[in-house]
């Protein structure tokens, strides 16, 4: 079972060393993670599912020997650069197969990156509650994301009362404002999301 707790720095060490073990277990967790979001972008824009596994595949590639010739520094998170990765190789691909109309119309280009964008915070936002453990990631979801009331919450979670569920939300508030703190990445992309 891969660890929810993968951080960027352990991600990198993995796939620098010569261990096809730890090489494995990097590829494995951020095909897990990375993989749905590359699969939806290249869906969305007229791709086939072998086509969104070898453009991955590509992007994976890429990703390994950047991080090999050390190139890869870091500024990013590793499941951002890989999701861009993805993004600039099936955009050429577009291109060069004349299946994207208007290719040049900056218009379309700048709306595909702020969707982009968009969908790569979200991403960032949905590992961070994966993060948090089962139960607040659900209560979080539920109350800001599919705008549940705090009754809604209460029946759903089973809990006793709604100033139970109203505690628990305020707990998990605080353990994801402490995550978010702790780390100035996170912080800016997620002001930049909200």
């Amino acid at each position: 079972m891969l660890d929810e707790k993968y951080l960027d720095d352990q991600i990198i060490l993995d796939l620098e060393t010569e261990d096809e073990n730890l090489n494995n277990k990097a590829f494995k967790y951020l095909y897990k993670h990375v993989y749905p979001l590359v699969y939806s972008f290249i869906r969305q824009r007229s791709g086939t599912k072998r086509e969104a596994d070898d453009t991955f595949q590509e992007a994976m590639i890429v990703l390994y020997e950047n991080i090999k010739k050390k190139k890869f520094r870091g500024e990013a998170r590793v499941s951002t650069y890989l999701y861009a990765t993805v993004r600039n190789i099936w955009f050429s691909k577009l291109k060069k197969s004349k299946r994207m109309v208007h290719v040049e119309d900056m218009t379309m280009i700048e709306n595909e990156d702020a969707k982009s964008n968009a969908n790569e915070k979200f991403a960032l936002i949905m590992q961070v509650l994966d993060e948090m453990g089962e139960s607040c990631k659900t209560i979080l979801k539920k109350y800001y994301f599919d705008h549940c009331s705090m009754n809604e919450i209460k029946i759903k979670m089973g809990f006793s009362s709604e100033e139970s569920a109203k505690t628990q939300k305020y707990k998990c508030m605080q353990k994801l404002i402490a995550k978010i703190n702790s780390n100035p990445a996170l912080k800016k992309a997620l002001k930049e999301y909200i």
